[in-house]
């Protein structure tokens, strides 16, 4: 994108359930946006569960579209990860 800019990719933004509602979200959203401005950052991808509803809508609030692009995972090595964590 935009040749060799680099660009940030967010996953797994996680808020306890008991702190929602409470700017906890927003702060930590707000903080990587200043990291990823500070590294010249062209663009943040932010990937979400897709049944994650209430978390989309958070998103969206904050002005990421989630209308325009598709995200695609494939987990290698999952056999090797789960040994690793035992």
């Amino acid at each position: 994108m935009y040749g060799d800019q680099p660009f940030g990719t967010v996953e797994n933004v996680v808020v306890r359930a008991s702190q929602r509602g409470r700017g906890a979200g927003r702060l930590l959203m707000e903080a990587l946006e200043r990291a990823a401005r500070a590294a010249r950052c062209t663009k943040l991808m932010l990937l979400s569960t897709a049944t994650r509803h209430d978390a989309h809508g958070f998103f969206q609030h904050l002005g990421y579209d989630g209308d325009r692009k598709r995200a695609f995972v494939r987990y290698l090595n999952r056999s090797e990860m789960s040994r690793s964590l035992r």
